[in-house]
């Protein structure tokens, strides 16, 4: 096996350009962070220039909406003639044109002129005077503005501060309705410069979420309405549902069906069409009730701790329920007991599903679990793991397009329709926004369509603004969906504590303060003596209450500021509260305990069916093989290093061959009776032969033991990198089997490439005198043994243990029982049946090593004197 002058040239040749490749990735990646640094950094600087420019766009916004505005000016002129608090030379303050051309808009004056009855609110009637709008469109144009001030609960009015500030923008919004074929031609043009398409081909239906134009008035929800009413029009025009669905927006198709799905989207549209039977109904939400449900915990010493204590209540079907309270109330222990997965304790009490005494843990396809990290596939994109979920948790009778057009509502239900082909990316890899990812971690679940939903900390790790976005996506499956939620909430703002339709408010220990509807929370702890100091979060206010540090009659900011309460005035405080709702409970009358009471039992419903073993092992595989192509670089590398260590190992010591070295031996020894001296000549005659031996074991044990410390470390990644999700999946049904046995095959298949590679190296290296096909049988034999130790290691050794434990088991068994070094030599391993079978197991290079040394001797010529 000497060394081949060709392949050590064509081995360095690959190393080159391997080198180059992983040279050439690293600079576009940097490349790409300077650009994205860059355009961060110059956004942020607002020139003169782009003042101007902003201005101008300004002014060119109000001469656009000129003629609109000098509708509502004319009927505004009717309406102070009838209004003696304006006078007429106040309306020129309204709409002000100056010598300059420059326009300019007072949405005060306006308010006042429309604020008739001087209640400080406009009605639906008061602001539909001057727009002349159907009832379903004001209300519509009443419920914009109201958003736009982020007041996301149904108003039949808009107060003064709202108007001012976003009349203008919605009235310009409101333009859409009843668009005009020539109107819609327009956009079409404007809408097809911004995509860069060509007209004959259209617009593709994903560059309507990503419009900067129709983002303007359109929301991701009323665009997905939008295309969908497109979708349907071509279903009525005999297309096929997945050809209707991936096909280009031609200009003749948006200016015929656009006015009309557009004023549907605008109205909140109806449930679309194009989904299947399976979809056209939403599961109905589940109602839930607990009753004297405790969670018991135990403790070293036989001892043992409650953390939820004997609590009841009730999640009414189609509500938003809410757990709230301090460090140590047991929120997530209440939620766990409920949901099925407080496996780390005994839960004790009576859980009743509709009515029936039962368990969520054996109905897990009823429900959804959110858990507080963001669980997700991060080198998949939005859509690719909602699609993903959906195969998996659907019926098996759910075809492909339906689950598409699920994944599109759903987007567009939790605004990602943006971000759809966006990876979702991770802390290595950049991706979408910490608000846009939790809300991925909430889709997963409702692609299984579930009945009830429990989130733990939907908002935690989020700005404000992002939790809000959050919490009214979850409002929403409430209302539309009929979904029934269970969340926990920790220190809310008052925009989202105003979206929670049921409190529950635990103290420490588990212990129940206060169960019921969110609105009537503070007048139950104002009737008891507690103060709600202006300024302060009623939020606040009622954790700090249930944490027993506030006393009746106390300014919460004098007990901020710290009055060096003790320990036992707040465990006094807490009892009061405890045996106060205990109390308040048994005085209820019969209407009002009815609340919480489970309902007349209605059946459950079904369990769903999930997809087969196989089906499931198909998408198992499939996703395996997406998330190995996205990790590319990474799999390069890691060949890389592979084939640098077959490299340096290959190029050891040539074998010394018996014609280098002239033994001198005296004739007369041929023909000598002295065995002694024979004995002592004899071995120069089979010097090739032992050289030979030594060599070849030598470099058949370093090549084996470096592959299998490398193949085998290699091969752990795939399990502990995904070790989270896996258990959530695990959690959700997920069938275990198929979804290792598709790891399996996947690392089976990586691990040989790049062992087959490493062969190819110390084939070109070290020339061999045994068939190829042998050759490289004996590396792939090698990683399959590695690979199966590597897949189960990670199973049984902690997560930050698992490359220690495999690199040290790989290396010392490997070494120790090869067979070629003391203590355990091939002697002592053949020598005893016991040693020989254990040896098999856990060595890898064992029979690696002794396959390589049997075949390169049984190809040697035969040898004679």
């Amino acid at each position: 096996m000497a060394i081949s002058l060709l392949g050590l040239l064509f081995t360095f040749l690959i190393c080159m350009v391997l080198c180059i490749y992983i040279v050439w990735k690293l600079v576009q990646k940097f490349k790409i962070e300077s650009e994205e640094k860059h355009n961060h950094f110059t956004k942020r600087k607002l020139s003169c220039e782009e003042k101007e420019a902003i201005k101008a766009k300004e002014q060119e916004r109000l001469g656009r909406m000129r003629p609109i505005l000098s509708i509502v000016e004319e009927r505004i002129k009717g309406k102070c003639n009838e209004n003696s608090r304006v006078k007429m030379h106040e309306l020129e303050n309204i709409f002000e044109d100056n010598d300059d051309d420059e326009l300019k808009f007072n949405a005060e004056i306006l308010y006042r002129v429309l604020d008739y009855n001087l209640d400080g609110n406009l009605s639906f009637t008061e602001i539909n005077e001057v727009l002349d709008l159907n009832p379903g469109q004001i209300q519509s144009f009443v419920t914009s503005m109201n958003e736009a001030a982020g007041y996301f609960q149904e108003r039949k009015y808009v107060d003064r501060d709202t108007f001012i500030e976003h009349f203008l923008d919605t009235l310009e919004y409101s333009t859409n309705f009843g668009v005009s074929p020539e109107e819609a031609a327009t956009l079409f043009d404007e809408l097809l410069i911004e995509s860069g398409s060509n007209q004959n081909v259209g617009l593709s239906q994903s560059f309507f979420h990503r419009s900067g134009k129709l983002e303007i008035f359109l929301d991701d929800k009323q665009i997905h309405l939008v295309l969908d009413g497109f979708r349907n029009k071509r279903e009525e025009a005999g297309q096929k549902f997945k050809r209707a669905q991936r096909m280009p927006i031609t200009r003749e198709e948006f200016i015929e069906w656009y006015p009309s799905t557009l004023e549907a989207a605008m109205m909140g549209g109806s449930e679309p069409t194009c989904r299947r039977e399976s979809f056209k109904m939403q599961p109905l939400g589940i109602d839930l009730t607990f009753e004297d449900l405790s969670l018991e915990i135990p403790l070293a010493g036989g001892r043992s701790f409650n953390v939820v204590d004997h609590v009841s209540g009730r999640l009414k079907a189609r509500t938003m329920t809410a757990l709230m309270g301090g460090s140590g109330a047991g929120k997530t222990s209440l939620l766990n007991a409920l949901c099925g997965r407080a496996y780390y304790g005994e839960v004790t009490g009576c859980i009743k599903i509709n009515g029936i005494e039962a368990s969520m843990d054996h109905n897990k396809s009823l429900m959804g679990f959110v858990p507080q990290d963001d669980i997700v596939y991060a080198e998949l994109t939005v859509r690719e793991n909602f699609i993903m979920s959906g195969r998996f948790r659907l019926p098996p009778s759910t075809s492909y397009s339906d689950i598409e057009a699920l994944a599109e509502a759903t987007m567009a239900d939790l605004g990602l329709s943006r971000v759809a082909d966006s990876i979702v990316g991770d802390v290595s890899t950049r991706g979408v926004s910490g608000g846009e990812k939790k809300r991925v971690n909430i889709g997963l679940e409702l692609m299984a369509n579930p009945h009830i939903l429990f989130l733990d900390e939907p908002t935690s790790g989020l700005d404000s603004s992002s939790a809000d976005l959050v919490m009214k996506s979850l409002k929403n499956l409430v209302v539309e969906k009929d979904v029934t939620i269970c969340t926990i909430i920790h220190q809310p703002r008052k925009s989202i504590f105003d979206l929670i339709d049921s409190l529950v408010l635990l103290g420490v220990g588990g212990k129940m303060v206060y169960h019921g509807p969110c609105d009537e929370a503070k007048d139950f702890f104002v009737r008891k003596g507690y103060v709600l100091p202006n300024g302060v979060s009623v939020a606040d206010w009622l954790i700090d209450i249930s944490s027993g540090s506030l006393d009746r009659k106390e300014d919460v900011k004098k007990a901020h500021r710290g009055s060096h309460r003790k320990l036992e005035v707040a465990k006094t405080n807490r009892e009061f509260l405890y045996s106060h709702w205990i109390s308040h409970y048994e005085k209820l009358d019969e209407k009002e305990r009815l609340k919480y009471l489970p309902p007349h039992p209605t059946e459950i419903p079904e369990a769903k069916v999930m997809p087969s073993f196989f089906r499931q092992f198909s998408i198992q595989l499939g996703r395996c093989f997406l998330v190995a192509y996205r990790n590319s670089f990474t799999k390069v590398l890691d060949t890389g290093m592979i084939m640098f260590a077959a490299f340096v190992v290959s190029i050891g010591d040539t074998v010394e061959l018996a014609t280098d070295n002239n033994p001198n031996i005296p004739f007369d020894t041929f023909y000598s009776i002295d065995l002694t001296r024979m004995g002592e000549k004899l071995p120069e005659f089979f010097k090739y032969s032992l050289n030979s031996y030594r060599s070849l074991s030598e470099y058949a044990m370093k090549m084996g033991v470096v592959l299998s410390v490398l193949i085998g470390l290699t091969a752990t990644k795939i399990l502990t990198s995904k070790r989270i999700e896996f258990f959530r999946e695990a959690e959700s049904g997920y069938n275990l089997n198929a979804y290792f046995l598709a790891v399996n095959i996947m690392s089976t298949i990586e691990q040989g490439l790049q062992v087959v590679i490493a062969a190819c190296v110390g084939l070109w290296l070290k020339n061999t005198t045994t068939s190829i096909e042998n050759y490289l049988l004996n590396y792939l034999m090698l990683s399959w043994h590695c690979v199966s130790w590597a897949l189960l290691l990670p199973l049984i050794i902690p997560r930050q243990n698992v490359v220690l434990v495999t690199g040290l088991f790989m290396s010392l068994f490997g070494l120790l029982f090869s067979g070629v070094l003391s203590p355990v030599e091939y002697e002592d391993l053949y020598a005893s049946a016991e040693t020989e079978i254990f040896s098999a197991f856990v060595s890898s290079p064992r029979f690696f090593i002794e396959t390589m040394i049997v075949s390169e001797y049984q190809c040697l010529p035969a040898q004679s004197g």
